[in-house]
C-alpha cells in the first residue's frame, strides 16, 4: 500500500489544507498533483470494477501509434496513484516527484536559510517491489471490498489473456476466493496450495478461451448452461487431445473445477434470488453428472491406459544414482566453500539450497512435497528417536536397524 505520511480526510478539507499553502510552493503543487492522481485513481477503480469506461493513464498512447496497450498493463503508482504501463513502472518510480518530495518531508532534510525541502537522492531499496506493491494497490481497491481473499491470488498470476479473464469473470473470482479461503491462515498452508487454487481459475480461463471459438465473449457464468454443455465438452476434448502435449489428465481436472463452479453459480443465485440463474446451474448438473464421465473421462482413460502399454518406464541403474549422489555431494562441499568466502553470493545460496533439497529426496525416498514443505523449526524440534525407543526398535529388521544407526 502507500507510504504517504500524511492523514487521508475528505475532499473538502483536503482542498481547504492545500489552499492554505503557499502559492506558487513546492508543497502545494505536489499535493495538488496528488488529489488529482487520487481522484482520477478512483475513476479507474470504478471502471474496473463496472467493465466500462475509459481509463486515465498517466501518458497516453495515440490511436495511430503501434505501441497501443491493454488496460491490464496499467498498474498504479504506490506514491502518486498515477497509472502506468507496468514495464515502464520502474522507471516512474524512480523519477516520482511525489515520492522525492514525501521522503524529504520524513527525513526533514531543510535548508535553514530558506526552509524549503531538499530532494536528496534517497535510498534506492525504497524503489524495490514496484510492481508487486502497485498490484496490490490496485486489486485490493477493485476486489478487496467484495472478495479479499481474491487479492492473494491475483498478485501471484503473470499478466497475460488468462489473468484479464480470472480477473473480469464473476463466476471464477467466486470460486477462487471461496477456495483461498479454506486454505486458512498463511501460517497453516502447505507450500504449494496457493498455487493449486491459481492453477485451477488458469485452467477455467483456458477453458473459457477454447470454448470462445465456438461462442464469442462468453464467461464461466454463460458456458454453465444447457444449451453449451455439448460445446464444454468438446472444449475439454480439444484442450486435452489436440494439444501438442497430450495432457490426458486435463480433462479429469475440467471436471473437477467444473463441479465446484456449478455449485458456486448455484450459490450465487440463491444470494441474489436469482430462479432462471439457478435453474441453468441445475440442469447443467443434471447433463454433467450423467454425461461427463462416458464423453471425457472414460474416453481420457481409455487412451492413457493405451498409450501406458507402449511407454517404457526406465529405471535408474544402481550407477547412475551413485554418479549423481557424487556430483551433488561434491557441488554442496564447493557451494559451501564460496559461501564461507563470501555470505553474500545469492546465487550460490539458491543453488546450495537446490542441491540440498534434490540430495534429502533422493536419501528420504518419498514424496517430494514431505521434503520440500519441511520447515527448518520441525526440523530442529524433531524427537529424539533414539531416547525410549524400544517399541520403535522392535518394529525393525536387521538392516533397518543398521541404517537407523546411521
Amino acid at each position: 500500500m502507500s507510504k504517504h505520511l500524511f492523514a487521508v480526510h475528505s475532499s473538502n478539507e483536503r482542498v481547504s489544507d492545500i489552499r492554505l499553502l503557499t502559492k506558487r510552493s513546492k508543497e502545494r503543487s505536489v499535493r495538488l498533483e496528488l488529489l488529482t492522481n487520487e481522484g482520477n485513481f478512483k475513476h479507474n477503480v470504478q471502471v474496473m470494477k463496472t467493465g466500462s469506461g475509459s481509463l486515465v493513464v498517466g501518458r497516453r498512447v495515440s490511436q495511430l501509434s503501434e505501441h497501443s496497450h491493454n488496460p491490464m498493463d496499467y498498474l498504479p503508482c504506490e506514491f502518486c496513484f498515477k497509472f502506468v504501463v507496468n514495464t515502464y513502472l520502474w522507471h516512474h518510480v524512480k523519477m516520482c516527484k511525489i515520492r522525492k518530495f514525501f521522503h524529504a518531508l520524513n527525513s526533514m532534510d531543510r535548508d535553514e536559510e530558506s526552509e524549503t525541502l531538499v530532494l536528496k537522492e534517497d535510498n534506492e531499496d525504497l524503489c524495490s517491489n514496484f510492481t508487486r506493491h502497485g498490484r496490490t494497490l490496485l486489486y485490493s481497491a477493485v476486489y478487496g471490498d467484495n472478495e479479499p481473499f481474491f487479492v492473494t491470488l491475483l498478485e501471484r498470476m503473470q499478466d497475460g489473456v488468462i489473468k484479464e479473464i480470472v480477473a473480469n469473470d464473476v463466476l471464477i473470482r467466486t470460486f477462487a476466493s471461496l477456495q483461498v479461503e479454506s486454505l486458512g491462515d498463511v501460517k497453516n498452508q502447505k507450500l504449494n496450495d496457493i498455487h493449486r487454487v491459481s492453477s485451477g481459475a488458469r485452467t477455467l480461463a483456458r477453458l473459457i478461451i477454447e470454448v470462445r471459438k465456438v461462442i464469442p465473449f462468453c464467461n464461466l457464468d454463460t458456458i454453465l448452461q444447457p444449451k453449451n454443455f455439448d460445446a464444454v465438452v468438446n472444449a475439454t476434448k480439444n484442450l486435452s487431445l489436440n494439444s501438442e502435449k497430450e495432457s490426458l489428465t486435463l480433462g479429469p481436472k475440467i471436471g473437477f473445477l467444473l463441479g465446484h463452479a456449478i455449485l458456486c453459480k448455484s450459490g450465487l443465485a440463491i444470494k441474489s434470488n436469482n430462479q432462471q440463474q439457478e435453474d441453468d446451474a441445475r440442469k447443467f448438473k443434471i447433463l454433467f453428472d450423467v454425461e461427463w464421465n462416458v464423453r471425457v473421462n472414460s474416453v481420457l482413460r481409455k487412451k492413457k491406459d493405451k498409450m501406458n502399454l507402449y511407454t517404457k518406464n526406465e529405471i535408474p541403474t544402481t550407477e547412475d544414482l551413485v554418479t549423481l549422489r557424487d556430483y551433488m555431494l561434491q557441488r554442496i562441499g564447493i557451494l559451501c566453500t564460496r559461501l564461507r568466502a563470501d555470505s553474500s553470493d545469492i546465487n550460490a545460496y539458491q543453488e546450495l539450497s537446490k542441491v540440498v533439497l534434490c540430495r534429502l529426496l533422493l536419501f528420504n525416498k518419498r514424496r517430494v512435497s514431505e521434503v520440500s514443505n519441511l520447515e527448518v523449526d520441525q526440523y530442529v524440534q524433531r524427537p529424539s528417536w533414539t531416547e525410549d525407543s524400544d517399541e520403535f526398535n522392535m518394529a525393525l529388521d536387521a538392516t533397518e536397524k543398521a541404517m537407523a544407526k546411521r
